[in-house]
Parts: C-alpha cells; sequence; structure tokens
C-alpha cells in the first residue's frame, strides 16, 4: 500500500494533524499566482475560455470554480480555522474590488451575480478543505520527494 517509508511517515503525520512542509514558500506563491491570474482574468475584455460558449450566466460556473479552488489552496496551506477565515474574507475583498474596478476597463461591468458566485466558491473551497480535515501538500511533498529521491539513486549508480 505504502510505497516507502516516508509515505508511510506522511502519512501518519497528517492523521495527526501536522503541516509541516519542506517547501511552503513554493506553495504560497503558487497560490499567490493563481490569485494573480484570477485578477487579470477578470479585468481582460473576454476571457478566452468563455469565447464561444453560448449558455446564460456560464461565466458564474466559472467564477464559482475559481473562487473555490482559492479557497481550497490556502485552506490547505493554511490550517488554522482563523487563518482560513481570514483568507476567505480577504478574496471576497479582492473579489469585490475587482467587480468594482471591472466598469472603469471600458469593458466590463459590475455583476452582483458575480459577486454573489465567488462568494459561494469561497465559502465551498474553504468548507471542503476543513471537511478533508488533513492538508494535502505534505503527502504530495512526500510523494514529489520519494519519486524523485528514488530517481537521482538510479542516477548514481
Amino acid at each position: 500500500m505504502y510505497r516507502s517509508n516516508i509515505q508511510l511517515a506522511w502519512t501518519i503525520g497528517l492523521m495527526m494533524g501536522k503541516n509541516e512542509l519542506h517547501f511552503p514558500w513554493l506553495w504560497t506563491m503558487l497560490g499567490w499566482s493563481y490569485v494573480a491570474v484570477i485578477c487579470v482574468l477578470s479585468l481582460l475584455p473576454e476571457v478566452p475560455a468563455t469565447g464561444n460558449i453560448t449558455i446564460p450566466h456560464v461565466d458564474k460556473i466559472f467564477h464559482l470554480v475559481a473562487y473555490s479552488l482559492m479557497a481550497f489552496w490556502f485552506s490547505q496551506l493554511y490550517l488554522h480555522t482563523k487563518s482560513q477565515i481570514r483568507y476567505v474574507m480577504i478574496f471576497f475583498c479582492i473579489s469585490f474590488l475587482l467587480e468594482w474596478i471591472q466598469p472603469l476597463t471600458g469593458h466590463r461591468q459590475f455583476e452582483q451575480l458575480d459577486l454573489f458566485a465567488n462568494g459561494i466558491g469561497l465559502l465551498l473551497g474553504a468548507m471542503l478543505a476543513r471537511r478533508l480535515s488533513i492538508s494535502l501538500f505534505p503527502l504530495i511533498e512526500a510523494n514529489l520527494i520519494d519519486v524523485f529521491g528514488n530517481f537521482s539513486k538510479k542516477i548514481d549508480s
């Protein structure tokens, strides 16, 4: 079932609620990069992914999924409830600010349904992360270390 002692140790650590990351800066940087991409896409004239889709309000689904992923990512990175609530509030404020700025671009408008979808997405993402009750990042790191550790052993021999 377990491919290595490292994976077993990390799995036990995860079950005990430990969230010790080898590369917290990497996960944080990737998370904030994702936030930056969402900000840029929110201000573009037309998001490429929705260009040919004619379903009414399909963009609300994109909003919900994008903000769910954002909340999930940071709720997995910061396991304390206060930190999770803080990030959800920060992201909702960013969402509101982006909606407020959009009319100034000349090609977008403020939409309350977008803001609603963003808020629901943030809540869903945070709740899903809380429901897991473990952080997936240490497990991902353990698997990557295991894979690359075995790879480097093969190169050395």
